[in-house]
């Protein structure tokens, strides 16, 4: 590379400490981007409503006249007719966690044992623990009694939160936000595949050299090394949270310990609709694989906080949980008491000079009709609502201040005015002022 680039060399060696490094990484930088010229003005001949340029690759969203392998032989065989360049390009997965461990199905042994009702929707965190602890020290009798009103509402909701679970079982779960996987103990992990929070048990063994993974009633074996390179690459990796069963031998401050662990513990997990109905000896999984190329522009992940979750990009229910519903239901009230008693500071004015919905991103009315302002109040921001007239927009941008609220120590409160601002901010200009609903 020196020779082929004496000038270049030259230059650096007057001003870098390792001037043929140098060198080989500016060669390095003009033939990659030689390359990537050639591959996007191809890929612009399909009209992609996207394309951006990553590290490792290109994502695209277009409308390709034939297969994926097709469009990436095909792309080969242009980069090198143009440029000389022979290359290498393949699909790239997004995999979450879950589908990693799943991908390794010859290693996933069916637990023997597995007490009924334990699979079932909203028991992941103590299918968890009874893979764990085992029958003799974990008893699960108490989260299977459907004429106990908690289990009836986990069935219903398909979820239960860590501390409900701890609570019952009378055991201390202490938790942080990441991975703390390094020492020899057990563990539940909480994961997000496909944005549906879950619950797995993990056991590191052997000097941590280890880790027995058990997730729906199966269990997998693998080295540490693989299990932790799996946990930094999945699409998840940001939401994981760890919850160890004994406490943690270090110091550090206890005040703070306790306050994370009691805003972690009110995350919720549900069993994995995958995990269902499986008899075999080793599991089998559909696939849940995101390409890279293409890229479906309408992909969104299915909200962490939902009832009998649909497909995705099927229409699903957003429920806010019974704290933060209650939470709704005092704003609501308060913005109604204000209101009917003559507080002019609840009400804020539109653009028009009309009186706007305090709890809503557009919504006002003729500065006059006071009452339909009021109106407006008691027949949309109620119980049947869960107190957000606009939709399920709305309520998830509630659930998300609440859950950063909770997480990072924050003042909890004014869900409902927050989230109206933020999204007044964000959405078009001026909105549709005579229609509550912006999903649409």
């Amino acid at each position: 590379m020196v020779s082929a680039l004496p000038d270049v060399y030259k230059e650096c060696k007057e001003s870098r400490p390792h001037p043929d490094r140098s060198t080989f990484f500016f060669a390095w930088s003009a033939v990659e981007s030689h390359i990537l010229e050639c591959w996007s003005r191809f890929a612009m001949t399909f009209k992609p409503s996207h394309l951006s340029l990553h590290n490792d690759g290109m994502r695209l969203c277009a409308t390709l006249p034939s297969t994926l392998d097709e469009f990436c032989k095909d792309s080969v065989s242009q980069i090198e007719r143009q440029t000389g360049f022979k290359v290498a390009i393949r699909e790239k997965k997004h995999l979450f966690f879950e589908d990693m461990l799943r991908a390794r199905a010859g290693c996933g042994v069916q637990l023997e044992g597995v007490p009924d009702g334990l699979r079932s929707g909203g028991n992941c965190i103590v299918l968890a623990l009874w893979s764990l602890l085992g029958g003799e020290e974990f008893s699960h009798q108490q989260f299977v009694d459907m004429s106990i009103e908690a289990n009836v509402q986990a069935q219903q909701r398909k979820h239960r939160t860590y501390f409900a679970v701890a609570q019952s079982a009378e055991l201390d779960l202490h938790g942080r936000v990441g991975i703390d996987l390094g020492k020899d103990g057990e563990y539940l992990l909480h994961t997000e595949p496909q944005g549906i929070p879950h619950c797995v048990g993990v056991k590191i063994h052997g000097n941590g050299k280890n880790a027995t993974v058990y997730d729906a009633g199966y269990k997998y074996d693998l080295l540490s090394a693989s299990f932790m390179d799996h946990l930094h690459s999945a699409m998840d990796a940001f939401a994981f949270v760890t919850f160890t069963l004994q406490a943690p031998t270090e110091v550090y401050d206890i005040s703070y310990a306790q306050s994370a662990t009691t805003h972690l513990l009110q995350l919720m997990a549900g069993a994995s609709s995958s995990s269902q109905g499986s008899n075999s000896v080793v599991h089998e999984f559909p696939s849940r694989q995101r390409p890279l190329l293409p890229m479906d522009s309408d992909d969104e992940a299915a909200d962490p906080l939902i009832d009998n979750a649909a497909p995705l990009g099927g229409d699903i229910e957003v429920r806010a949980g019974d704290q933060l519903l209650q939470m709704l239901a005092l704003e609501a009230e308060a913005a109604i008491n204000s209101l009917a008693a003559g507080d002019v500071h609840v009400v804020g004015r539109g653009s028009d000079g009309a009186r706007r919905c305090p709890l809503c991103p557009h919504q006002h009315f003729p500065c006059r009709r006071k009452e339909r302002l009021v109106a407006h109040l008691s027949g949309y921001h109620n119980a049947a609502h869960q107190y957000c007239a606009s939709g399920k927009k709305q309520l998830k941008v509630c659930i998300a201040l609440y859950d950063a609220d909770m997480l990072h120590g924050g003042a909890p409160g004014s869900y409902l005015q927050r989230s109206a601002d933020l999204l007044r901010e964000s959405l078009a200009p001026g909105g549709v002022p005579n229609v509550n609903s912006i999903d649409a």
